[in-house]
Parts: C-alpha cells; structure tokens; sequence
C-alpha cells in the first residue's frame, strides 16, 4: 500500500477504456517519449471530465483503486485530481518517473487563486514534461515538453511561458490556463484542493454541474443544462438542453451513462441552485 492507497492499475482494462487494447499492447510498453504521447491523447480524448458525483451527494475517494473502479470499470469521467492521480499510477507501473504538482489557475495577475487544479511533471531520458489528462476540453491533448515556447496539437495551439521558478500555460486565445512549479505534493494536499473545489460555494464545481470533452477537432462543455460547442476557427454554438434529454445527450455526447434516479438527481440539484441563485441577486 502507498499514500495512495493500492496504487496497482490492471492495465489491461484501463488500456482498453482508452482504446488502446490489442496485440501492440500484450507487453508493457517501453517508458518513452512516444509511448508517453500515445497513452496521454488516447486518456484526453477517451474519458470525460465531469462533477457529477456532487451532484449526487456522494464523496471523491482519491485512493487509486477507487478512481481506476470509477473511471475504468464504471466507465464514468471525474475532476482533475480523479484523472491526473490514475494517469500517475499507470504511467509509475510502466516505469516513468511521476512528480505531482498541485498548479494555481488563470495565474495571470488579475486574481489570486488557490492552487487548486492538479497536474503531473514526468521526466524521461533527461527532458520533463507537462502531463495534464484532466484539465477538461481546453487543455492540452499531448503532453508538453517544457524546453518549448509553443506547440501545436492538431487544430490548437499552446504557449509555456517560463519564469524563473514556474511555467504558465496559456492557450491560443492568449487565456492563461494555469501556472505550475516543479513542487512536489502529497496526498493530503490533494484532498484538501479538492475539498475546496468540490465544497466551497465560490467554486463552480460545488454549484453547477460541469461536463467536458475535447476531441480533435471541437470542444464540448456542458455547464448546467447548456451545451456550448466550440471549433478552432473560433465559432461557438451554444444550446439549452431540456431535462429531458440529459441523459441521451450525456450518453451521446460525452460517453456517460446515468439512470433515471441520477438523472433525476442532477436536474433537482441544478434547479435549487438555480433557485438559491435567484433568491441571491
């Protein structure tokens, strides 16, 4: 048992959640750049980044087991703690060496935010590399090398703005993502963000249901029940979903299954929030 608790993935299924399973797979690949690259995207564009369990009243475990029975067996999305903390695990078993960062989004001077989001630095052959699985439809979909200025990744693109003890990530629309130092941090540090994310009433994730998805060529953010849809061109098209549809579109569209009571569930939570919102202004 690690820190982590049972921090041993079967592989085998994870692989093939992430569509990744086959003959090339059978032996446990070399930890190298390329593999890297490989198992990043193919995570990126196979599990989704969601919140529902707040919704649902039930708690974030981060013990490893309990992500891998979540994400992989249950084939459910969750938060960046629950996707970055699994992607370390995997990528330790393989034999790559994992730093995990907890990083302070839209650093940018404008407000002071907690370091609230997590990330993973992962060294190989020398060279380290940013690894963000999940950061939702506007992160990275390959793992960034940090001796870079700029990279692009298919239709987007993405900047690393060094300083003399951090990096920024920024995105092409000039949005700075996140700042992240190479600080390593712990699992009680882990659990306290993602306290504050998943708990306090400034964060969106307490309050709103939030639902994401990147694939190569367009963006899909669910925040309550509105769609938005966005392509590299810079267009965005957005659609209130009715309560009716939500489970259709959270299968469709974002690979998530939820019955009838959960669906229930989320609706009501959207609506007294809704409510308390109104009551609010």
């Amino acid at each position: 048992m690690t820190e982590w608790g049972d921090a041993v993935v079967d592989l085998e299924p994870y692989l093939q959640r992430i569509g990744l399973g086959g003959p090339a797979w059978v032996a446990p690949p070399k930890p190298n750049a390329r593999t890297l690259c490989e198992l990043h995207r193919a995570h990126v564009l196979s599990i989704p980044f969601e919140n529902i369990d707040v919704m649902l009243g039930a708690t974030v475990d981060l013990a490893v087991g309990a992500i891998e029975h979540k994400l992989v067996h249950r084939r459910r999305g969750g938060v960046c703690y629950e996707h970055n903390l699994l992607f370390a695990a995997v990528l330790e078993q393989l034999g790559y060496r994992v730093r995990r960062v907890l990083t302070r989004v839209r650093d940018d001077g404008a407000a002071l935010l907690p370091r609230g989001h997590s990330a993973l630095l992962v060294e190989i052959e020398g060279e380290r590399w940013l690894c963000d699985v999940g950061y939702g439809c506007d992160g990275i979909i390959d793992p960034i090398p940090l001796s870079v200025s700029t990279v692009r990744q298919g239709p987007w693109s993405f900047e690393l703005n060094h300083g003399e003890d951090r990096w920024r990530l920024i995105s092409g629309d000039r949005t700075v993502l996140y700042s992240v130092t190479d600080v390593e941090y712990r699992r009680p540090d882990f659990e306290v963000a993602a306290y504050y994310l998943l708990t306090h009433p400034s964060s969106p994730f307490s309050t709103s249901l939030v639902v994401q998805r990147a694939t190569v060529d367009a963006r899909y953010a669910m925040r309550d029940l509105d769609l938005t849809v966005a392509y590299p061109d810079g267009r965005r098209m957005t659609e209130r979903v009715a309560p009716a549809a939500l489970a259709d579109l959270l299968r469709g569209t974002f690979g998530i299954e939820v019955g009838g009571p959960e669906t229930a569930a989320i609706t009501e939570f959207i609506e007294r929030h809704r409510a308390h919102a109104r009551i609010a202004l």
